[in-house]
């Protein structure tokens, strides 16, 4: 089984206390097991896995990282594949008002992270491809919506 299916149903479990009563859980769940020497891991240990790195920082980062290693790239599928622009994307809506913002100031290519985090595309289809166009049509939604 992958280790991420692993953690989500531990944390499933942890999350929701009845999921076994205390004087029936494994004889693992608290404490070490000689034979395997391994022990449950707490929601401490979980803990270190939480970036400590703010939304903003991240993005700045990651799109900097991104921008630099396909500065050379024509293809837009190609460029928008890279993990870096997918980090950004899994980011969520905490990184639209930041895109928002980089698409109005350096002209960014935030399009289809913009349309695949918010679903829209506030621009007529004969504009796709003008980028002054779809450009203005975002910056006008995302003075709407009060994000910029």
């Amino acid at each position: 089984m992958p280790a991420a299916e692993l953690k989500r149903r531990f944390w499933a479990q942890e999350e929701n206390e009845d999921w076994c009563p205390g004087n029936t859980r494994p004889h693992w769940y608290e404490t070490e097991t000689p034979a395997r020497g391994w022990t449950a891991p707490s929601k401490q240990a979980g803990a270190t896995l939480v970036s400590l790195e703010s939304v903003p920082d991240r993005f700045r980062r990651l799109a900097a990282r991104w921008s630099a290693e396909t500065s050379h790239i024509s293809s837009v599928t190609r460029a928008t594949a890279h993990p870096d622009y997918q980090s950004i994307i899994k980011l969520g809506w905490g990184v639209v008002p930041l895109m928002l913002r980089d698409l109005q100031s350096n002209k960014g290519f935030w399009y289809p992270a913009l349309n695949a985090i918010t679903g829209i595309r506030p621009f007529d289809v004969k504009d796709a491809g003008n980028s002054r166009r779809m450009t203005q049509a975002w910056i006008t939604w995302g003075h709407k919506k009060g994000l910029i």
